[in-house]
């Protein structure tokens, strides 16, 4: 997301409140992005020793997607969200984003430099809300833009997971298998002390792969995260 673009707000929602600052007064004039034209990594000798993450390029490539789908009784109703790369030059990233909530759907492209730091703080280079197929530039100060597109899908989360333990686990994602981590512990979500279950790891590209909210008392789904398809087109 490219963790922080592509899954972001299902791992922030998991810890983090979203923040509440208003975005700058007044819209951006809709904008074209000038168009990134894929590229693959120059090949290069065998290096003695690891090399840079920019030299590494990124993973991802025009043509990547994923397909996430998000239930349970903690949300209005179930969304799915569709991520594709739709531009790639070296580690900087075009990806669009449509979020589907019974007959309500917003697209909104993310554009991301895919490195370790950018992912880990949550950084986007630009964000464009899609209308009529014209691209609005979004001020997006503090995410507040990135959050407020992702809503559908952060549950009510009090506070951090608590107890919370790690251990590898293979994981089934779209019919193929995985080497991931699973994250579990327990929170209070909208109210209610739940037990969390987390799978992601970086065999998966997407890295994240579900996620699960389940009452302690009674075992009702507060919140589940899955993915539902996943390849290049």
């Amino acid at each position: 997301m490219v963790r922080s673009a592509l899954a972001l707000f299902t791992v922030t929602a998991i810890g983090c409140t979203p923040a509440t600052t208003a975005p700058a007064e007044g819209p951006p004039e809709p904008t074209a992005l000038a168009p990134i034209e894929t590229a693959e990594p120059a090949e290069t000798a065998a290096p003695t020793a690891a090399p840079p993450e920019a030299a590494l390029g990124t993973r991802y490539r025009v043509g990547d997607y994923v397909i996430y789908e998000f239930s349970g009784s903690a949300l209005k109703a179930p969304v799915t969200i569709t991520e594709d790369i739709i531009g790639q030059a070296g580690l900087r990233l075009e990806i669009q984003v449509t979020a589907e909530r019974g007959a309500e759907e917003r697209t909104w492209v993310q554009v991301v430099t895919d490195t370790r730091e950018n992912r880990k703080n949550e950084k986007f280079d630009a964000l464009y809300l899609v209308k009529d197929g014209k691209r609005e530039k979004l001020a997006n100060a503090d995410n507040v833009d990135a959050y407020r597109l992702y809503e559908w899908i952060i549950p009510p989360m009090e506070g951090p997971i608590k107890d919370k333990q790690q251990a590898p686990c293979n994981v089934e994602i779209a019919g193929k298998s995985y080497e991931l981590t699973c994250t579990t512990g327990k929170a209070t979500v909208g109210g209610k002390e739940a037990d969390i279950e987390m799978r992601d790891g970086e065999a998966f590209l997407w890295t994240q792969a579900s996620s699960t909210m389940r009452a302690i008392d009674g075992g009702e789904l507060l919140y589940q995260k899955r993915v539902k398809e996943a390849g290049r087109r």
